[in-house]
């Protein structure tokens, strides 16, 4: 774990389990500013849509 964390304070990580699950660890120095920044962030906002695509088709 310690790792992780140390590889994410330079870089936002997707992590996948074996069974699919993703998370995502990032630092967050400042809550406003991380979000800003996600928010212009095209491949994290693709990532958001294609979750929401998928847990959609699941309910169907």
């Amino acid at each position: 774990m310690a790792d992780l964390i140390e590889l994410a304070e330079h870089d936002t990580l997707k992590l996948v389990l074996p069974d699919g699950t993703e998370f995502i660890l990032s630092a967050i120095d400042d809550l406003g500013a991380e979000v800003g920044a996600l928010r212009q962030n095209k491949e994290f906002i693709n990532f958001l849509a294609q979750r929401l695509r998928s847990k959609m088709s699941e309910r169907n």
